[in-house]
């Protein structure tokens, strides 16, 4: 009998500032390349996609990570010089 993979999802963010902006747009930007709203990067063991979100009950603007591991665990992911510009 063939075995059933049970994919690990981990969510994560972390806050990068805030805007006055009522329902804002965003473009990412990491090293200076622009990815539009989302980074995905991924392989056939796992996937990341990394987006900006906002919270409208106290303006935060988050950087949101979601891994899911399919047939292995998702290597440490380093981005730098990473900007999230706010369009509205």
């Amino acid at each position: 009998m063939p075995s059933i993979l049970t994919p690990q999802i981990q969510v994560e963010s972390v806050t990068v500032g805030t805007t006055s902006v009522s329902n804002p747009t965003f473009i990412l930007e990491i090293g200076g390349v622009l990815y539009g709203d989302q980074y995905t990067s991924s392989t056939s063991s796992y996937s990341r996609t990394v987006f900006p979100t906002y919270t409208s009950s106290n303006n935060r603007v988050k950087l949101t990570c979601i891994s899911i591991a399919i047939t292995a665990t998702c290597p440490a992911l380093t981005l730098s010089n990473v900007k999230v510009h706010v369009i509205g």
